[in-house]
């Protein structure tokens, strides 16, 4: 048993793993965990569902409250802890790890401004009622393929799951970003024109000194403000964009990898497979055949 697995386990009645720690569904809180700081995943991505009880959380310097219907988003950055909790808090919990979620399904539908926009300001979102059955119900379907012995389809079906699960959660994110009122810092505001700068121009344009000018900001400031509000380099948000368009490509259409990288700007197939595979791992021909 690896020490994340154990670390689970410790603070979970029922943990079913798939792959190395590819896919987690983690039910029923233990109530006599050594302390109260909660399992440390680094490189995975969860949803929590708070189904009872209270709890409260801290994320750098905000404190914010879990209670039931609340769903909770646990990513890579600054560390989500538990602080108090009920004594009948509950929630369920579905973790999955980056790469495998960069091999395997991708980013759809929702602008990385509004991701980025949600979780600077958010912390919980607050389901309608009855929305918690969708969660718990795709929590019960992960865990039946899991421990199913169906393993020639056994991970279609589970990305499927996941890329629903993913779907659901960004539609709920839309809903609140798309409500909220527009208040943002002026470093937020410039972010969020950056992401839908970089949305429009991937494709011709790469270099930090087309968006930097078109904000009327230098590069430099503009990397500070992306690092500070995203976690993530002025640069690494520009390959996010390009890969991200280049999986969606490779998996949903039928263009050869040389029309992909004519229609991505790159000057020719080889440079494409370059970049591809420095940020992937793997050769863009690669990549569609193991889906």
């Amino acid at each position: 048993m690896s020490y994340q697995e154990e670390q689970l386990s410790r603070y979970f009645k029922e943990v079913h793993i798939y792959g190395d720690l590819d896919i987690v569904v983690a039910r029923g809180c233990k109530h006599d965990s050594p302390n109260e700081s909660g399992p440390d995943i680094p490189h995975h991505v969860a949803i929590g569902l708070c189904s009872q009880g209270y709890a409260e959380m801290r994320k750098e310097e905000k404190t914010f409250q879990l209670r039931p219907g609340d769903l909770l988003l646990f990513l890579p950055g600054p560390t989500t802890r538990l602080t108090e909790t009920s004594p009948d808090f509950d929630m369920d919990v579905i973790i999955y790890s980056i790469e495998y979620a960069r091999n395997k399904f991708f980013r759809r539908t929702l602008p990385l401004s509004d991701l980025f926009r949600f979780l600077s300001q958010y912390s919980t979102i607050s389901l309608p009622a009855g929305e918690e059955d969708f969660f718990t119900t795709t929590c019960q379907q992960v865990v039946h393929i899991i421990k199913s012995d169906n393993e020639l389809f056994k991970e279609g079906i589970l990305i499927n799951l996941l890329t629903a699960m993913a779907l659901w959660t960004n539609s709920h994110i839309s809903r609140i970003v798309d409500a909220a009122p527009v208040v943002e810092k002026r470093a937020e505001e410039l972010v969020s024109q950056f992401l839908h700068l970089v949305n429009v121009n991937f494709n011709e344009h790469r270099c930090l000194e087309f968006y930097a000018d078109k904000l009327c900001i230098t590069t430099k400031y503009l990397s500070n403000i992306t690092r500070m509000v995203t976690h993530k380099s002025a640069s690494k948000l520009i390959s996010l964009a390009i890969i991200g368009e280049a999986k969606k490509l490779l998996v949903e259409s039928r263009m050869t990898v040389s029309q992909i990288a004519d229609k991505l700007g790159f000057p020719n197939v080889s440079s494409f497979g370059k970049y591809f595979k420095k940020e992937v791992g793997v050769t863009p021909t690669k990549f569609r055949h193991t889906l």
